[in-house]
């Protein structure tokens, strides 16, 4: 990650190092954070203000953590208040990245983990609220849309929308809607206006109105979905696995798809758009894509 003319490495408790971005100069590590990440880490860290937040969901030890950017200091450290369903630390681990918004002027990062998710004030790690919903966390980063945090998780109530407005555990309180079926547990959704949209690990692509958690279509493909769903001009693009991009229109009234071009070697990573040029990593090249005579 960088931010602010440096750059940020982060490998869970193996250790986290600033690098200045200009010169390459190693500026600080932190080798000193504990964590059983049993099989492995992977969540992200983020930056907020003059801070770099990290998540440790591991097998022994959960906690958030926020570093000064600029010394690798430690100015709050947060241990996770979530009932968890087990004592097996297996089932306690995590990968999430956290989101950082305002809603109604109150500051929030809303960090999901296993068995549930904690909104913190991100500038002292205080606990402003948390919602129990069971499962693992899946990869997917929270959504902050018409008032509402998208939650994804693994098992338990799969996609729920949580009004961030309370305090403490608002489980019975402010849950806004669930949705079940066929919910991702790795490619992230993408809001477009008024809808939801997502593709499942194992191809199915669903639209759901984000206000209300109403389903608007689903329909099943084929593929191998890791890849994060990207949107540009109207359009999803969702590449599998398998070699496949498939482009849809972004139409809550239908399911149409508008091309279907194949990369043999598949994708796990998720496209990017530079300018007006789409950018797709597969397991052995790196494409952009233009438009025929650019």
């Amino acid at each position: 990650m960088i931010a602010g003319g440096r750059v940020f490495v982060h490998f869970g408790s193996a250790g986290t190092a600033c690098v200045e971005a200009a010169t390459g100069k190693i500026l600080w590590t932190r080798q000193d954070l504990p964590c059983n990440h049993h099989r492995g880490p992977g969540s992200s860290p983020i930056a907020f203000e003059n801070l770099l937040v990290l998540t440790f969901d591991g097998f022994d030890l959960q906690y958030v953590v926020a570093l000064d950017q600029k010394t690798g200091r430690t100015v709050w450290k947060t241990d996770r208040s979530i009932a968890y369903r087990s004592s097996d630390g297996d089932l306690k681990k995590a990968y999430a990245t956290p989101t950082v918004f305002t809603h109604a002027g109150r500051l929030q990062l809303v960090s999901p983990a296993a068995d549930g998710t904690v909104a913190y004030d991100p500038r002292t790690g205080r606990e402003l609220w948390r919602v129990q919903h069971g499962g693992y966390n899946a990869a997917a980063r929270p959504l902050y849309v018409h008032g509402l945090v998208v939650i994804n998780t693994e098992g338990g109530d799969r996609l729920l929308a949580v009004r961030p407005d309370g305090a403490g555990d608002v489980t019975a309180t402010h849950v806004a809607w669930r949705f079940g079926k066929a919910t991702p547990t790795r490619p992230a959704q993408i809001v477009v206006g008024d809808h939801l949209y997502m593709v499942s690990d194992k191809g199915i692509f669903t639209c759901l109105d984000v206000r209300t958690g109403g389903l608007c279509w689903q329909e099943r493909r084929t593929g191998r979905h890791t890849a994060a769903l990207l949107e540009a001009a109207g359009r999803l693009y969702a590449c599998d696995e398998d070699g496949t991009t498939l482009v849809v229109a972004a139409n809550p009234e239908r399911f149409a798809v508008l091309a279907e071009n194949v990369l043999a070697e598949g994708c796990m990573a998720s496209p990017a758009v530079v300018g007006d040029d789409l950018v797709i990593r597969t397991k052995t090249h790196l494409y952009r894509i233009s438009a025929a005579g650019d």
